[in-house]
């Protein structure tokens, strides 16, 4: 558990004596914006915008190809991880 707490943490460090304050702020907010697209992401790939209600209140299935969305999800990951 040390390592998920101290790898994040090493890397601001380094940001911050590499590039100095602005360069952490640059890292925390890309980070922040890259967790909010994630979430978005992973919403609409499970509920959908719109999803139209049944008679006994459950939604309909998204009938979409949530395999083809999840492994490009996994790609932006993998890009994103990849070019830190």
């Amino acid at each position: 558990m040390f390592i998920w707490a101290a790898a994040p943490l090493g890397m601001l460090a380094v940001m911050a004596s590499a590039f100095g304050p602005e360069g952490m702020t640059l890292c925390v907010g890309q980070a922040a914006l890259s967790v909010l697209m994630l979430e978005a992401a992973n919403y609409v790939q499970h509920y959908g915008l719109q999803r139209t209600k049944l008679e006994n209140g459950r939604s309909v299935y998204c009938h979409c190809n949530i395999r083809l969305a999840a492994s490009f999800t996994e790609l932006s990951v993998a890009i994103h991880v990849v070019s830190y």
